[in-house]
């Protein structure tokens, strides 16, 4: 497609499909304004508003989908953030069960280590041992 201008400086589009030119009447070619003067081509100036009114609504539809993506976004990173600090919180009172828990068994572990006899605990160890690997 050859886009130019004629010595009175409106388009010569050429080589356009279904004879609709890829720019509006108005574009600038070589620093030049340029009026097409193709036959199918934009009717001119209402047909420019009514394209510049749909292009600002689809703009205006976009950015409102976009809004309501973020919101929908937004709400969702609020739940996250909820239940990671209920989470958090879980941990700590599991941790600190855990630490209790711990501290018990070594109490009654103490307990049951000094009132036991000194050779009982030496053949549950000798129990506890792996029999040797045959090959």
């Amino acid at each position: 497609m050859e886009i130019g201008k004629d010595s009175q400086g409106a388009c010569t589009c050429r080589g356009v499909k279904k004879s609709r030119p890829y720019h509006r009447s108005g574009d600038r070619l070589e620093g030049a304004a340029v009026e097409c003067k193709t036959e199918d081509s934009w009717l001119g100036e209402d047909q420019a508003k009514v394209l510049a009114i749909r292009d600002q609504r689809l703009i205006e539809r976009r950015r409102i989908g976009m809004e309501k993506f973020n919101s929908e976004l937004y709400l969702q990173n609020c739940q996250i953030i909820q239940e990671n600090e209920r989470l958090r919180k879980k941990a700590e009172m599991l941790n600190q069960e855990n630490q209790v828990l711990l501290s018990e068994l070594k109490q009654k572990l103490s307990a049951a280590s000094s009132t036991s006899k000194p050779e009982s605990s030496s053949s549950k160890n000798s129990s506890n041992r792996r029999p040797p690997a045959y090959n």
